[in-house]
Order: C-alpha cells, then structure tokens, then sequence
C-alpha cells in the first residue's frame, strides 16, 4: 500500500534560504570531519609536511661551486678551439705561399715576428738577468746583436743567436720606459725582450719594405697560376689564352 506524502511548496519556497544554509552547514560539517579524522588526509599532509622540509633545505642549483665548474668546462671549450683552429690551420697553410723570393727573404711561413720590444740597460752579468720566460712562451729575452730595417737579432742567454722579423707593431718600441722609433735601436746596447708570433697571418699588415719586396715579386706568381690551367703553347696544351700563345720565358703584352 503507497503512503501519500503531503510536500507544502508554498512552504518550502518560502523557507528556501533558511533551508539552504541549514543544508550548506550540514555539508560544511561532514567535510571538516571527514578532513580531521580520515586516514588518507593525515598521510597527505605528512607528506606534504615533509616535502616542503626536503625542499626547503636543497641549497640553490647556482652557486659558486656552479660557476667554478661552468667557468672550468668554458676553458675547456675554448681550449678545444683553439686546438682545432690550430690543426685547420696546420693542414692548410702550406696551400697558401708566399712568392719564393719573398720567403726567402722574410720567413714568413715559419720566422718569428716581434710584435712587442722592450729595451732596459743590459745588467753587469748574466746572473742579474732577468728568469728566463717558459719554453713554450711567445716571449725571449736577450741582449742587442745587430739590427737593419726588416730584421733584428738578439743574443740568448745560452749564446745563440735569434732573428727576429719587423713588423708595423715595433714601428715604436720601448727603449728604457720611453716610446721610441724602431730604428733607436741601432747602435743601442741594452737587454730586450721581445713578445712574439710564428710566422705572418692573413690580415696582418705588412712593412713598407715587405710591400715593395712584394710589387717586385708579382709578376713572378704569374706563370705558376697560368700552369694550372695547362696553357696553349708550342709544345701543346689545353686552354687557348686570348691572343697569346704560352711561354715560360715571358708575358703577353
């Protein structure tokens, strides 16, 4: 048998926020317990309680232990590219020549060039010099032998002699804390030290006397580049110089 249950709408709609809030603190309640007293809640905050500790002691990930090492591993890259920059340049340099004349003359390919000079008065003996600088250094100290102008020459401490080419960086040099021109030096007795490079590089400047040595030599670059090609001459060849038939003893025009 049903049982008719009588609903007074009128009442309730009219009763409705009273209800609402009865209900909403009913639920707020049962929520509050269930935090307080349920099990999986504690374990949640313990571990919550016990990351934050984790956490807060770890010390920064930067710090100066960070950049020693970061600081370490960049000199080790740059060593690297140094070392590479060197090899590329070892294999390739013996592609790119100067006219025989000129290196002859100057070294250029394997010669050492001052690129800094430093005269002091020479000491009374060899025991006052100065400690020599690391073998593997770019900088020898000597005193003065001779000096022209594309060259100087120095005095080792072990006796052997060292030459050292001109460049547009000793257009001045220190001679006794003063700047003077390169050619101060002649007749100059005192003990140098001289800051170095191996050989000459693309984009160096180059003296007035290695220039002029240079326009002289031109034309003597010509006839190798032309033999590349296997020019058109008397004795055969391949390519057919415009107006000119190939001779080794002289030029067109």
């Amino acid at each position: 048998m049903a049982v008719k249950v009588n609903i007074n709408k009128e009442m309730i709609l009219k009763h409705r926020f009273w209800i609402m809030i009865g209900v909403a603190a009913f639920l707020s309640l049962v929520g509050i317990l269930f935090l307080e007293f349920a099990d999986d809640a504690e374990a949640a905050r313990k571990k919550l309680t016990t990351e934050w500790t984790v956490a807060s002691k770890k010390k920064p990930l930067y710090n100066d232990k960070t950049r020693e090492y970061l600081e370490t591993k960049a000199n080790i890259a740059k060593g690297l590219e140094n070392t590479i920059w060197k090899s590329a340049y070892e294999a390739q340099r013996v592609m790119f020549q100067w006219p025989k004349n000129i290196e002859d003359s100057y070294k250029f390919y394997d010669g050492l060039f001052a690129i800094d000079v430093k005269m002091d008065k020479a000491p009374a003996s060899e025991k006052e010099w100065p400690a020599d600088p690391p073998a593997d250094s770019n900088t020898m100290i000597g005193t003065l032998l001779k000096v022209d102008n594309v060259s100087f020459t120095i005095q080792l401490r072990d006796g052997k002699p060292q030459r050292f080419g001109k460049t547009r960086s000793i257009d001045q040099v220190t001679i006794e804390r003063q700047k003077k021109s390169y050619n101060a030096m002649n007749n100059q007795k005192g003990l140098v030290t001289v800051t170095f490079q191996k050989g000459r590089y693309f984009g160096d400047l180059l003296t007035s006397e290695e220039r002029n040595a240079f326009i002289d030599s031109y034309e003597t670059q010509i006839h190798e580049i032309l033999r590349q090609v296997d020019p058109l001459s008397d004795k055969g060849g391949v390519v057919q110089l415009k107006g000119w038939t190939y001779r080794s003893d002289s030029l067109p025009g």
